[in-house]
């Protein structure tokens, strides 16, 4: 099992604990929540250790950064004895360790909470258990952990491992007659950096009277520590011990803030050099006193006097390095000692040193020194005991500013001027003998002898102490004008050093020497206001002279024929004016009734360096009350009906029926208000954007053009706004609404070619018609028809077109028509559209060319034949006959019948056995054959007699051919005789 299972069950075993315990916290008063703290204790060098090692033998010290006094021990430790002591380790390898509760017993007063750092403190030393002896070294370790949320709800807070290290023992480096230097190793063993620094406990004796010192040694970890202790005696022993100081803040301890280890070092010693100390005498003392105050920057000499009261020659004399004691930095050493060294002092006798220092900042000091040398004969150390000067008082040196007054910044000629120079002495030290001095300066020219001259001056020089201020006065008399300044100074001596201050030189403002005030007077008022309107009368007054005037008040009367309410003024009802400046009087008035009103009045006022009175010439100004601007407003649109995409034109005017003029006239808003079921887009206005003003009793327009886009009604409304030219205030007119005009959708023609026949025979007449429909609402004017022919067939225009031109309104139609005669064949194509003006906007429409195909053929024409087989024949034979009939045209020939007889004329008779179908249609360039077959039934001749009759496939035209006759003879059967000869008769 890990060392760190351990703890864990041992927490969860006084977490238990703490559960069974709380019982009692339904008790109040009775028992107090536990906060547990463990921690393994490893021994020196990372060991388990023994029941009888280091780590088993400490006790424990747990406090909290920043809390005083509150240190939780180990309670209830296993040995009743030793009950303060740890677990010690056991045989099962398992390390020494701490469990404890701080809190239930009062050891942490204060409650533990999260984010607080806790640290614990292990020790073991000789004597700490009175049952349990320890008598080996000392040992500490410590580590630190930061309470969290989760430890406060556990109750118990589980530190990381501790090892055991030895208290450091010290060691002796150097050791001198008055001060001796001791050594030792900073203990590394210290994972989280708690350890500070360490405690030198001295003493005169072995084993007691151990004192701490009152400074302490800086830890360096892994490193050396080094202590100076220079405060010893000579030929003396001495004992240290040292203990070990962990961070803390608290304020329980002997020395703050640490936490001081009662584990402490072995004993070192060191014994001092031996030397006299009572044959050289060394005295201190200033030059040329025993005792001075200096002040800052300051040069002094120290003497050093050592004497020989022995009764050998003391060789090779030198003096220690002077220590300055007090506010640091006070003094700096600028030479010395000289000598550096001497030679040899007879007994009896005194040699002397000399140091020179600059006094180099405030407060007080002394200079500590001591004196050595060597028996001439005997080899003895002697040494001058230490010796301190007097207490050296240092001031910072007399420093004087100076700032100069003047009773005015302007005066007349024969007033008087007093020029007062405070000096101020900023140093500690007093400055004597301090004296001013003046000049009188011209500025621009001035001549300074003719504008002042001294009345008065200060006396003799006086002492100014450090902080303190002196005076020094100057009266002057005007005599003349222009511009000058005073520019003052002082000089003094440093009370300690002699050293002379000065001030800067303190120059004054300028002073004016004027000439008396003189007052001019205008009155400012609107040329003209409107009725109600509050306005503004400025009187502005002038003051030409130099010298200011004082209290000057106005006087304004009013007369015309215009009337006016006085509502505040003058305002200010007086004032001061400077010369060559202006100021103004201001009245409030508003206008109460249209006319003329003339504001007349002057100034008056006092000359503020003499007294005199002044008064301005008395001026007058006009001004006319108007009537308000009265704007109406009436707007316009045309024209009264529009096709979408035309031009609407939108007038607003606007009539100004007041008086006053009314500026930056504008349409509200810009793009006017419209209404209705039709609609229409903007395209630019208004025109003007802004009028800059409209004159009372006059007119003008604003102007927007807009395109319409959305059939229906629609009308437009807006209004103006302007500003009264006489008092900026807003105008505005009435909402002016225009009549509503209709918009229509554009004329739009399609049009559509018809033809009577799509196919036509030579000699016959096509009609062509052009359908022109309008769907526009907008009608449309002045439509006419273009038809244009492209083809190989032969035609003449016999009529059209019909109308030349018309007018088709919205939504309805209108038919144009041609006549066309057919003289040749071929083919023809008829393109037609339809063009005019749109009826309200008047730009051309037109519909898109349609076309018609037509193919014109010769007319159809009959040809026909008859055969007859056989020509001849006899009673009883079959005679076929054969109508060929051709169609030498290109059209068809169309229900073609035969018309066939007999000519009466025959003499012989035939008999019909068979007869052709008819009527039949016959193709442009075809034949057809009619067939009949008969019998022959008697003799003779018999005439067959016919023609085709029909008509033409394209116009139902009737057609027929020539009749035409074929003759066939009937004969009575040939009847033959025969006989047979035989010639030879006889044949071999």
């Amino acid at each position: 099992m890990e060392v760190r299972d351990r703890l864990l069950k041992l927490k969860s075993a006084a977490v238990i604990a703490v559960c069974l315990f709380a019982v009692v916290l339904f008790f109040p008063g009775e028992a107090k929540a536990e906060f547990t703290l463990m921690g393994n204790v490893f021994a020196a060098g990372g060991t388990s250790g023994t029941a009888s090692t280091e780590n088993s033998l400490a006790s424990l010290s747990a406090y909290r950064i920043g809390i005083p006094g509150q240190i939780g021990k180990q309670k209830n430790g296993e040995d009743p004895q030793c009950e303060e002591k740890i677990f010690g380790a056991d045989p099962m390898g398992f390390p020494a360790y701490y469990l404890t509760d701080v809190q239930s017993l009062d050891q942490w007063v204060d409650s533990p909470a999260a984010g607080q750092s806790v640290v614990a403190v292990l020790q073991t030393y000789a004597g700490q258990f009175a049952n349990c002896a320890w008598t080996g070294a000392a040992y500490v370790a410590a580590r630190k952990k930061t309470i969290t949320s989760d430890d406060i709800i556990d109750l118990s807070l589980v530190f990381d491992d501790a090892t055991m290290a030895a208290v450091p023992q010290p060691v002796s480096q150097t050791v001198s007659y008055y001060d001796a230097t001791l050594t030792w190793a900073g203990i590394s063993q210290d994972p989280d950096n708690v350890i500070s620094s360490y405690t030198v406990y001295r003493s005169t004796a072995p084993g007691s009277g151990f004192q701490a010192l009152t400074y302490t040694a800086k830890q360096e970890k892994g490193g050396t520590v080094t202590f100076t202790d220079a405060s010893l005696n000579t030929a003396t022993t001495y004992y240290y011990k040292i203990a070990v100081n962990f961070e803390w803040g608290g304020t329980g301890n002997t020395i703050n803030p640490y936490f001081i280890s009662e584990a402490r070092s072995n004993t070192v010693s060191v014994t001092t050099l031996a030397a006299n100390d009572t044959d050289l005498i060394l005295n201190l003392r200033y030059s040329p006193s025993s005792a001075q105050t200096v002040s800052t920057g300051q040069i002094i000499t120290l003497i050093g006097s050592v004497y020989n009261n022995g009764t050998e020659y003391i060789e090779n004399i030198t003096m220690s390095p002077l220590v300055v004691s007090g506010t640091a930095g006070s003094m700096v050493l600028l030479s010395g000692p000289v000598p550096a060294s001497v030679a040899s002092l007879e007994d009896g006798s005194t040699v002397y040193f000399t140091w020179t220092y600059s006094a180099n900042g405030t407060g007080s000091m002394q200079f500590t020194g001591s004196a050595q040398g060597t028996g001439q004969s005997s080899g003895t150390i002697y040494l001058a005991r230490e010796r301190s000067s007097h207490i050296y008082t240092i001031q910072t040196a007399a420093s004087l500013s100076s700032e100069q007054s003047v009773s005015r910044n302007t005066a007349s000629v024969g007033q008087e001027l007093t020029v007062i120079l405070t000096v101020t002495n900023s140093g500690q030290a007093a400055s004597n003998n301090t004296t001013a001095g003046i000049n009188v300066v011209g500025v621009s020219g001035t001549n300074t002898f003719n504008a002042v001259s001294l009345a008065a001056g200060p006396g003799s020089g006086i002492i100014i102490p450090g902080g303190n201020a002196g005076y020094f006065t100057w009266r002057y008399s005007v005599t003349g004008t222009g511009t000058v300044y005073f520019s003052s100074f002082a000089t003094g001596y440093d009370a300690n050093s002699g050293n002379t201050v000065n001030t800067v030189a303190a120059p004054s403002s300028n002073i004016l020497l004027q000439t008396p005030s003189a007052l001019t007077a205008d009155i400012v008022s609107p040329a003209s206001v409107s009725l109600s309107q509050v306005f503004t009368v400025l009187m502005r007054v002038t003051n030409t002279g130099q010298a200011a005037a004082n209290t000057i008040a106005p006087n304004l009367t009013l007369s015309g024929g215009g009337t006016t309410s006085l509502l505040s003024g003058p305002s200010p009802a007086s004032f001061n004016l400077s010369g060559g400046s202006t100021a103004n009087f201001t009245w409030t008035y508003s206008a109460t009734g249209a006319g003329t009103v003339n504001f007349s009045g002057y100034a008056a006022g006092t000359d503020a360096n003499s007294g005199a009175g002044v008064q301005s010439a008395s001026v007058n100004v006009n001004t006319v009350i108007q009537t308000r601007p009265n704007l109406q407003a009436v707007a316009f649109i045309w024209p009264s009906q529009v096709s979408v995409g035309q031009a609407i034109t939108m007038v607003l005017r606007v009539s100004n029926e007041g008086q006053a003029t009314a500026n930056s006239l504008q349409p509200v808003p810009s793009l006017p208000g419209k209404s209705g079921t039709g609609d229409a887009s903007f395209s630019s206005g208004p025109n003007p954007s802004l009028l800059a003003y409209l004159l009372g009793g006059t007119q003008n327009s604003f102007t927007w053009i807009y395109n319409a886009s959305v059939s229906g009604n629609f009308s437009f409304s807006s209004r103006a706004e302007g500003l009264d030219a006489n008092e900026g205030t807003s105008v505005a007119s009435n909402a002016a609404s225009s009549g509503a005009i209709t918009i229509q959708t554009a004329a739009n023609l399609i049009s559509q070619v018809h033809v009577s026949q799509t196919q036509i025979s030579t000699g016959n007449y096509l009609t062509v018609r052009l359908t022109v429909t309008n769907t526009g609402q907008a009608g449309a004017n002045n439509v006419a028809p273009e038809l244009n022919l492209i083809g190989s067939a032969g035609y003449f225009l016999d009529d059209g077109p019909s109308p030349a031109s018309t007018s088709i309104g919205g939504g309805l139609s209108a038919e144009f028509t041609w006549i066309y005669l057919m003289q040749s064949g071929g083919n023809l194509q008829f393109n037609g559209r339809a063009a005019g003006q749109d009826a309200n906007s008047g730009s051309v429409v037109a519909s898109s060319f349609t076309n018609r195909d037509v193919i014109v053929q010769e007319a159809a024409v009959l040809i026909s034949s008859i055969s007859v087989s056989p020509v001849y024949s006899a009673v009883g034979w079959t005679i076929t006959t054969v109508m060929t009939v051709s169609n030498t045209g290109q059209a068809q020939a169309v229900n073609v019948s035969p018309s066939f007889v007999i000519d009466g004329a025959s003499t012989g008779s035939v008999t019909l056995i068979g007869a052709p179908a008819s009527p039949v249609s016959i193709n442009g360039g075809a034949a057809h054959h009619f067939t009949w077959t008969y019998s022959a039934a008697s003799t003779g001749s018999v005439i067959f007699s016919g023609s085709a009759n029909g008509q033409d496939g394209n116009n139902a035209t009737a057609i027929s051919s020539a009749v035409n006759t074929r003759t066939a003879y009937i004969q009575t059967p040939a009847s033959l005789a025969s006989s047979v000869v035989i010639d030879p008769v006889v044949i071999s």
